[in-house]
């Protein structure tokens, strides 16, 4: 709502900083005005740099109103908040400005920083603070092992998947990968086998799209932890595979495969 640094000095006052804690800086973003710097009219030039004073400290940053936006657009949003946020850990989408505040809240990125190496210092990562069950509404204790990069796209707007397979894998157990089919794939028996993969396998995130029966449409797919929401387009599509990209602590990929296939009927690889 301000600029961040004369609050977050504030929490470490001493009749505060046993009773706060700071867990992160987050901005939210403006895509559309983040792209737009010409014209401005003299409100927006202020909130363009209240905006860059937020973005200078940010942990996490937040694409807001991005619903209109074509994928090129969003690539060069990001390549622009990177530029201004030289701290960023974690860049999220938010589509129908929603996000889940799991991915936002629950990083102790500051904790980190003052017991590594003091303030304004990210800490080398050496491995995981916890392991993920999968059935954990929690937040994960330490997010540094899935630095710096959003897995939240879908639809229309979507990125292309070469853009986010650059994952920063710190921990070596932390593993992303690919499965796709050349079959038409029911919505219910989908839905189905993505739950079951959700419960069994510490899966942090999957997303993708699939190619309805008959080719009558596309679902689009985005999975945080056991939340699963699929989104579906009525429009007849010419695409014949579906893709889903899943990502998670040391998923067995072999599982992953076999409750897609007897579940879907249908042959994943």
């Amino acid at each position: 709502l301000g600029v961040p640094m004369p609050i977050a000095d504030a929490l470490k006052l001493p009749e505060l900083q046993d009773h706060l804690e700071l867990d992160a800086i987050l901005a939210v973003v403006d895509t559309p005005l983040l792209l737009n710097t010409e014209n401005l009219n003299e409100s927006e030039r202020a909130t363009y740099k209240i905006l860059d004073q937020q973005l200078e400290y940010a942990d996490v940053v937040v694409l807001n109103k991005v619903d209109q936006l074509e994928a090129d657009q969003l690539l060069e949003a990001e390549k622009l908040v990177r530029k201004k946020a030289q701290q960023v850990r974690f860049l999220e989408i938010a589509y129908n400005a929603e996000l889940d505040p799991r991915l936002c809240l629950g990083l102790k990125v500051h904790a980190e920083k003052k017991s590594h190496h003091g303030h304004g210092h990210h800490p080398h990562h050496h491995g995981p603070v916890v392991s993920l069950t999968p059935d954990s509404d929690s937040p994960l204790a330490d997010q540094t092992i899935v630095d710096g990069h959003t897995h939240d796209d879908l639809g229309s707007h979507a990125h292309d998947e070469s853009t986010h397979m650059h994952f920063h894998e710190h921990d070596s157990g932390w593993q992303s990968f690919t499965l796709h089919t050349h079959a038409d794939q029911s919505e219910e028996s989908l839905t189905k086998a993505l739950e079951k993969i959700s419960k069994e396998e510490p899966i942090l995130r999957a997303k993708g799209e699939s190619v309805l029966e008959n080719k009558t449409g596309t679902l689009n797919i985005q999975i945080v932890r056991t939340r699963i929401n699929i989104t579906k387009n009525d429009h007849p599509t010419d695409k014949n595979v579906s893709r889903l990209v899943f990502i998670g602590y040391r998923p067995d990929r072999k599982n992953v495969v076999k409750i897609l296939n007897e579940v879907t009927e249908t042959n994943w690889s």
